[in-house]
């Protein structure tokens, strides 16, 4: 049995805006994987985008890290795999990315708004109180 226990979000550098890596904590019971295989797809878990598989080195516990960097942001459907000589495990799991592009073009809508309001607010302001301090002045 293989189970996803937490995906978390990895911070990037500056250097490596543009991508998004995520963690895949998983663990296991029954006998020690050798290899983990890592495949990620559409959506509906049909149109294959990538596939990586390596050799992992587990200890008496069956607890791993798996890092994928996810190049655009989106839905994809995860697959991990866990194999040894004579067994075979798997899980999948459905994650949401967003990516760099995202997140960015949030903060900057967040700004933009953020100063037309205030340039809204100093209008009515400097509007009400030119108003209520105009001196009259009578037609001669």
């Amino acid at each position: 049995e293989v189970n996803i226990v937490q995906m978390r979000s990895v911070q990037m550098t500056a250097t490596q805006v543009g991508s998004s890596m995520i963690d895949f904590i998983v663990t296991c019971q029954g006998s020690l994987p050798t290899d983990a295989c890592t495949l990620i797809a559409d959506p509906t878990c049909t149109m294959l985008q990538s596939e990586s598989c390596h050799p992992v080195d587990v200890a008496d516990i069956c607890f791993l890290t798996i890092r994928r960097t996810f190049n655009e942001s989106g839905t994809y459907c995860v697959n991990i795999t866990l194999a040894d000589a004579t067994s075979l495990a798997l899980t999948s799991t459905l994650i949401s990315v967003n990516g760099a592009e995202a997140s960015f073009s949030r903060t900057a809508e967040g700004i933009l708004i953020t100063c037309g309001f205030l340039v809204v607010l100093g209008s009515f302001l400097t509007f009400f109180l030119y108003k209520r301090y105009k001196e009259y002045k009578p037609i001669e």
